[in-house]
Formats: structure tokens, C-alpha cells, sequence
């Protein structure tokens, strides 16, 4: 019997949090500190205070250190999040918060519901993020306490509207080290990171030469690097390990190994029916129905595309495909924020350098987009190889 692996979503609460222990409250201590006193009552919260704790403290995650700090403010020594997606509680560690994270434009957050119970108070809401007029929401529940004389967030739980359905094309393999590495070469990929995808898909091979779609991380290193031999050859190991994948994993690797762009197309659709959420499907059949031959179709990739976005609306990789298909369409002003958007969630990555130089010169600016290229080749070393010539 294979151990069969899905791609779960990625929730941004996991970076900074760790396992909660088991134990850490024991019967009778609830009502006692440190030292074994008693603790004083502390006194009823307001619904007009919590409110105005809610809507600020969202605010106020934005501007990098000034949301890390505001997010280390507003959390307890003690606070868990409960999230779809995680099997166990998780506790947050504020100091290892990362002020990167907080790159948002704008955060509002719509006070559904307060509920007070003396001095805990349960609030049910939406969180909103909005980048470049794009926006995205969560819905959470969490409570409230006081605590070293101001509100804070002790116990959370949310669901992004995004992550409603997980139909992904998954992988099967007896190996976790070699699941664990697919996952990262599948992430690299949609995300264009193509030389991790490149080292993630390597490791995959060597833990489980059998798990075909450990192959395709060689595959785009080929593209890249304008090699259709590598291509074809990559793609042929991935097909010759097909007997024991999934019917959806086995369209999608036939659909890359296809040399017939409307068998690519079909395959891919197919595969699609099955896995409608997986993103590196998606962009797959993106690719192939709006970039790839004479009938290239890019109104019927911005359908599919936009529909992505909606369900991963923080993914760098979709963000760029986006500014590729609206510069087709000839919007450029809405090209520009999609490009601008993978700047922002991937700023270390070469594509998203290599992206926007295009985005330059077809905007006419080309000793910016001279630059842009140029930062692309300090990125990567498959970059740097690339343009070498």
C-alpha cells in the first residue's frame, strides 16, 4: 500500500507558530499564577472596546516592522490558532515573527459578531488584504482577553475564502522524504523558482526514482535554458514511471510530454475535471491554452487565470502568468500590478525580475528593463547561464 500525499494549502500562521505541549495547564491551576496565588478577577470587557481592538489591530498589520510589531502587541503569551489545515493546536512565537510578511497595501477587518463573557470576549469577522486594488478575505473567529493592562488575541481560527475546496492532483509515493521534497519542487515551480524547483526535483529522484512527477523540475530547467532535447527527455523518464500515479497525474505528465498542441491542451483539460484546485495544473493548462501555437486562445487563459487567482490570490507564479496575459490582451496598466504584485510576494526570486524586465521593455523602457534582467542573473545561476550569450 503507497502512502498517498495532496497538496494541502499553505497558511501563512504556520511560519510563525509552533506545536502547542500537551500539559501545559494541569486541573486546578487555571486560577493561580506562577507563584500558586490567586489571581484577581480581571474586569468585563466592552463590546465597543473589543470592536475597536479588532478593526486597529488589522490595521495596523501593514509598513513590514510597524505590522510585525503591532502583530507582537496584540497576541498573548499564551496565544493558539486552530486552522484548517492543521491537525494540531498551534502556539504563536512572536519572536520569531518576520516583518516581511507584512506587505500589504491595506487591512480592514468587518466586526460581524461580539459576544462577552465577563472577560473574554468572542468575536466572529472578515479580514480583508487588498495589493495594488486586488483584494482577498478570511473569515475567523477568535477571543479576546486582557492582558498586562491591554487587549490581546488568546485563541484564533479562520478559513480564507480561498481554501473552500482541495481537489489537487496529489502524488504517491512510500518515501515522506521524497513526498516532502516534491511539495517543494511542485511550490518552486508555480511559483517560478526554477532553480530550487531544479535541486527539490533532484532529491525527489534520489529518495523515489519511481515518482514521476519528481521529473518535471528537469524538465523546466530545460525550458529555460531553450533545451527542447532536455525537455523531451525529462518528460519521457516522468512518462515511464506513470504506471502507479493517479489518472489526473497521468493526463498532466502525458499533456507536458505531449509533442501535439491540442493533445497537450485536451490531456490538460481532462487532467482539470479531476483536479480543478491544483495550481500547478492551472498554470500548466494556462500555458499551453494562451502561449503555445498558432490558435493560442488568451481570453479563454484569463477565464482559467482569474479563477485561480481566486483561490490562491497570494501566489507569485499566477500573478505573473496574469501579467503575461494581460500584456497579450494589450492592458497594460492591469499587466503592471500583477507583475508589480510578484515583485512583492517573491522579491528574491529571479522570474519575477525576469518578468518585469519584459514588462519594461514592452512598456518601452528598456535600460530599466536592462536592469531588471540584470538583477535576474545575480538571482539565478540558471538566469545568469541564460543570458550568458
Amino acid at each position: 500500500m503507497k502512502l498517498s500525499i495532496c497538496l494541502s494549502p499553505l497558511l501563512i500562521l504556520a511560519a510563525c507558530s509552533t506545536p502547542a505541549h500537551k500539559g501545559d495547564i494541569t486541573p486546578g491551576d487555571e486560577a493561580k499564577g506562577s507563584s500558586g496565588a490567586s489571581l484577581e478577577k480581571e474586569p468585563d470587557l466592552t463590546e465597543d472596546a473589543v470592536r475597536a481592538f479588532a478593526v486597529d489591530f488589522h490595521a495596523g498589520l501593514v509598513g513590514f516592522e510597524a505590522g510585525a510589531e503591532v502583530f507582537r502587541q496584540g497576541v498573548s503569551s499564551d496565544t493558539r490558532s486552530f486552522n484548517a489545515g492543521f491537525s494540531n493546536e498551534m502556539r504563536f512565537n512572536a519572536d520569531g515573527i518576520n516583518p516581511a510578511d507584512f506587505w500589504e497595501d491595506e487591512v480592514t477587518c468587518e466586526v460581524v459578531g461580539v459576544h462577552i463573557y465577563g472577560s473574554v470576549a468572542s468575536v466572529f469577522g472578515i479580514v480583508t488584504y487588498t495589493d495594488y486594488e486586488m483584494s482577498w478575505s478570511k473569515r475567523f473567529h477568535g477571543t479576546v482577553i486582557r492582558e498586562n493592562d491591554r487587549l490581546v488575541w488568546h485563541r484564533w481560527m479562520e478559513i480564507p475564502d480561498t481554501i473552500l475546496a482541495n481537489n489537487y492532483l496529489g502524488f504517491y509515493t512510500e518515501k515522506p522524504e521524497a513526498g516532502q521534497a516534491y511539495f517543494r519542487l511542485a511550490w518552486a515551480v508555480v511559483n517560478g523558482k526554477f532553480d530550487e524547483a531544479y535541486e527539490f526535483g533532484e532529491e525527489t529522484i534520489k529518495e523515489d526514482p519511481g515518482l514521476a512527477m519528481g521529473y518535471i523540475g528537469r524538465a523546466w530547467k530545460s525550458f529555460l535554458l531553450g533545451s527542447e532535447e532536455g525537455w523531451d527527455k525529462a518528460m519521457a523518464e516522468a512518462v515511464a514511471q506513470l504506471d502507479e500515479e493517479s489518472y489526473a497525474q497521468k493526463l498532466f505528465v502525458r499533456s507536458m510530454a505531449s509533442k501535439d498542441v491540442e493533445e497537450q491542451r485536451s490531456l490538460a483539460r481532462e487532467a482539470l475535471t479531476l483536479a480543478p484546485d491544483d495550481p500547478l495544473l492551472g498554470l500548466w493548462y494556462v500555458f499551453v491554452t494562451a502561449f503555445v501555437g498558432q490558435d493560442a486562445d488568451v481570453e479563454a487563459g484569463l477565464r482559467h487565470a482569474r479563477l485561480m487567482l481566486k483561490r490562491w490570490p497570494v501566489s507569485g507564479g499566477i500573478h505573473n502568468s496574469m501579467g503575461y496575459l494581460l500584456m497579450r490582451a494589450g492592458l497594460m496598466q492591469e499587466a503592471e500590478k500583477h507583475f508589480k504584485m510578484y515583485l512583492r510576494l517573491e522579491p528574491e526570486t529571479a522570474n519575477a525580475h525576469d518578468s518585469w524586465g519584459d514588462y519594461l521593455s514592452a512598456a518601452g523602457k528598456e535600460e530599466e528593463a536592462k536592469a531588471a534582467k540584470s538583477k535576474a542573473a545575480e538571482l539565478s545561476a540558471l538566469f545568469s547561464e541564460r543570458y550568458k550569450d
